[in-house]
């Protein structure tokens, strides 16, 4: 080797004796005048610490935190001087050395790959101007996006406008995104001194585009010395720090758990040496242009779960034995999808499980889920073959593999048209069920096929049209709103103004996918016109979720005992709102409803985890007026169930709406400090059920009549979250699990009209089981044949809370 090469930080550059007088001059009109026929040779380092917080209640907080640190010689080489003023340079990384924290915080180095050595050597090539600026950027077709991003982290560490002294903002590109840059540059000595700073609000665009709701917080400073004597950057330093948490986001919301996520970076480059590049060469024909932004990737697509059936069906065996201890822990439930999300051969033995029949039926609920959770096309085809055409599947195992088919964001045709068959099928059990699924595919298919969504939704829009019966008309105003397609809007439009208030809240609720200010001035107008208090209540709510104002002000209502509550939970990174509506109306034919809601808050994100109500009411079938019955259900903003009974005098009903295991969301966001992939991830997996009970008698009206409902629907929902760092050869985590809702929800409202006198009852009571929480960290080695090796994890810090059951009003008026 020429020169000396010299690693401590600080210390005095080696430069090969054979350097030009150019190399000895100061700097003129150009800060940067590489030289062809020389290479500059950086040592660079790059830590990372991911850390995950999990806030158990207002004074106990937990900390987990990994620690991974690279280290490696970039080498920079001039190529060609293509005009007077850019220059195309090549890099590569050599000597790479990767660090991670053990379970005592000691950093230890990992065994070194030889493929990553090989990959990290093959050269990128970059155009950049004498100011700092790079213009072009080009890497080999087939290089792995990790090694790529690592070296466009390099790059865009040398990324610095060094055109001028004083304070100035530049837009700039690098491995982060599209940003424009607060700068302050002045000299000291024969170094010019650039600090550069910027922060989420500075970006136009970002390398991930889930970014770009800018729902956290993040500050970036980095400082760049140019040397006025060589005409090269000298050294780069920089800092990082992101949260998950923004600053309009408090802490910790209330009861149950607050979690969120941070990132913080530290890197340096130092120019070690100026000597003989050796043999050069320019980009070759394998080479192809890109973009300096980091490409986002996704470092589990390499399959790194069992391939041989035999030892897929060990580990399916033992995630189902797990299960079976507690069918409803969102812990055996992940874990269970963990495996089919790993593995292609794990999902085609669960379903040679469910054709045997070898899986019990209280298992069948999660391996639905797991399977609708996944949503390939080879889990819906299991789902499919194995469940709802199978005719010795149970009515309820159907029904939920008809919401599980419909998570799926490519819904699979053979899906798509046994639905279709099964909504039409006027004797089918499940009619009513499959119309609204399809509804719910619709809006899947708009982004995939669209076509095909359109002409789902024109044939719903003619069956709503041509609908005589209040309770079909419910069902595809459902069903519509569900699909959320923008030309159904027409067709709900009139059902605002139906005498009947159910068929005016379905109106409602179908309009709440559209963002149209056409829908914000049709709800305005309800709003002012609507006398019922549930209703008012349901546009503000529907407005929330669409993220529009929601109306205010007071109306004139009828003679109402309307009651409402609502309680958060949790905080940071997710958040839940529990809510209830108790409504009793004087009617002559008396109104009687109970409501019961869960939603979810992940980031900027809204679900409704879980909506069930009860309610009673008279209905118009075929021109002749009936009591009806009514529970519903909806899940993830889309309506799944109905049960509808018409009762005689004295009778009474009860039932479930159904009970469902599921991943109701999994939602991700990178960061690339000096091109090292940082994820923040939450999801949210559980299971949810509603129950409800009415009782009916004394039908004489006007002389008397009385009517109850109660709803009961409850969740027990746990989320999943933390830091991962992905290098190419490593990965490793900071996680958070915590339950966030564990609760039960009995809402009972009732009335009784006496000889023209309205008395009416209300009962809410909330029951809050024990809820947990856990940081642990993790990591993994990445084998010689591109899969994952085992997850090594150990916990850091526990939690748990005690349980108690409240009543929130138990009242009769009067």
């Amino acid at each position: 080797m020429l020169g000396t090469l010299l690693l401590s930080a600080g210390a005095p550059l080696t430069v090969h004796a054979a350097s030009t007088a150019q190399s000895q001059v100061r700097a003129s009109a150009l800060p940067l005048r590489y030289e062809k026929g020389r290479s500059y040779t950086y040592k660079w380092s790059a830590r990372v610490q991911g850390r995950s917080f999990n806030q158990g209640d207002k004074e106990q907080v937990g900390q987990s935190q990994n620690d991974t640190q690279f280290v490696a010689l970039a080498k920079v080489t001039p190529i060609e001087q293509l005009d007077e003023e850019t220059f195309l340079l090549a890099l590569s990384l050599e000597d790479p050395h990767v660090y991670r924290a053990d379970e005592k915080g000691t950093l230890v180095e990992e065994e070194q790959d030889p493929e990553l050595a090989y990959e990290l050597a093959r050269p990128v090539y970059f155009k950049q101007n004498a100011y700092g600026q790079v213009t072009g950027f080009l890497h080999a077709e087939k290089e792995s996006p990790g090694t790529i991003n690592l070296k466009r982290g390099v790059i865009s560490a040398l990324t610095s406008s060094v055109k001028a002294e004083g304070s100035f903002e530049q837009e700039e590109t690098d491995v982060s995104g599209i940003y424009r840059a607060r700068y302050d540059a002045f000299r000291e000595g024969e170094r010019l001194i650039v600090k550069k700073h910027r922060t989420q609000a500075d970006y136009l665009v970002f390398a991930d585009r889930k970014l770009e709701s800018r729902d956290f917080n993040m500050e970036s400073t980095t400082q760049t010395v140019v040397s006025e004597q060589y005409g090269v950057v000298e050294s780069v330093s920089s800092r990082e720090f992101v949260s998950s948490v923004s600053g309009e986001q408090s802490p910790y919301a209330g009861e149950g758990n607050g979690m969120w996520s941070e990132l913080l970076s530290d890197g340096r480059m130092d120019l070690v040496e100026v000597g003989d590049p050796g043999e050069v060469r320019g980009p070759g024909p394998e080479f192809i242009a890109g973009s300096l932004m980091a490409a986002p990737y996704n470092d589990g697509a390499t399959a790194e779960g069992p391939v041989d059936p035999k030892q897929a069906q060990a580990e399916l065996s033992s995630e189902l034995s797990l299960l079976q201890k507690d069918p409803r822990s969102p812990e055996a439930f992940n874990q269970l999808l963990g495996t089919l999300r790993s593995s292609p051969v794990a999902v085609r033995e669960l379903g040679q499980f469910l054709r045997r029949g070898a899986i019990a039926p209280e298992l069948l609920p999660a391996a639905i889920g797991a399977l609708g959770s996944l949503g390939t096309d080879e889990a819906q085809a299991v789902l499919l073959d194995t469940i709802l055409l199978s005719p010795r599947t149970s009515l309820d195992s159907r029904d939920q593999a008809l919401v599980a088919l419909s998570l799926a964001e490519r819904p699979l045709p053979a899906a798509v048209q046994a639905v279709e068959r099964m909504s039409e099928d006027l004797s089918s059990p499940l009619r009513t069920q499959s119309t609204l699924v399809l509804g719910a595919m619709a809006e899947k298919l708009l982004q995939v096929r669209p076509l095909q969504a359109a002409r789902i939704v024109e044939r719903l829009e003619r069956d709503l049209v041509s609908a005589r019966d209040n309770t079909e008309q419910d069902h595809l105003l459902s069903a519509l709103g569900n699909a959320g397609h923008p030309a159904s809007m027409d067709v709900i439009a009139p059902f605002l103004q139906h005498k009947s208030p159910l068929l005016r809240g379905s109106a409602v609720e179908a309009l709440r996918k559209m963002q149209s200010p056409l829908v914000d001035s049709l709800l305005l107008v309800r709003y002012g016109q609507e006398p019922e208090a549930w209703l008012r209540s349901l546009i503000v709510s529907v407005q929330e979720r669409r993220a529009r104002p929601a109306p205010g002000g007071d109306v004139n209502m009828s003679l109402t005992y309307y009651w409402s509550w609502q309680r958060d939970v949790g905080g940071s990174d997710i958040k839940a709102r529990l809510f209830a509506e108790l409504d009793v109306r004087d009617t002559p034919d008396l109104y009687v409803r109970a409501l019961g809601q869960a939603t979810a808050h992940a980031w900027s994100w809204q679900y409704t985890l879980l909506k069930a109500y009860a309610l009673t009411d008279v209905v118009n079938q075929n021109g002749v007026l009936k009591r009806r019955f009514g529970a519903y259900l909806d899940l993830l903003n889309n309506r799944y169930f109905t049960r509808e009974y018409f009762l005689t005098c004295g009778q009474t009903q009860s039932g479930s709406l159904g009970s469902f295991t599921l991943q109701f969301f999994n939602l991700s966001k990178s960061f690339y400090p000096w091109g090292i992939q940082v994820t923040f991830n939450i999801g949210a997996s559980g299971t949810v059920d509603g129950s409800y009970s009415y009782t009916f008698t004394a039908c004489n009206a006007p002389v008397r009549l009385a009517a109850s409902v109660t709803v009961t629907p409850s969740a027990r929902i746990s989320a999943v979250g933390g830091a991962t760092v992905s290098i190419y050869i490593a990965r490793a985590g900071a996680e958070i699990r915590a339950d966030i809702l564990k609760t039960s929800l009995p809402a009972t409202a009732s009335g009784e009209i006496n000889y023209g006198v309205l008395r009416t009852c209300q009962n809410l009571s909330i029951t809050m089981q024990p809820i947990s929480g856990s940081l642990s960290l993790w990591y993994q080695l990445r084998r010689w044949n591109g899969s994952w090796g085992s997850r090594s994890s150990w916990n850091v810090w526990s939690f748990s809370s005690n349980s108690y059951t409240q009543s929130l009003i138990n009242r009769c008026l009067p």
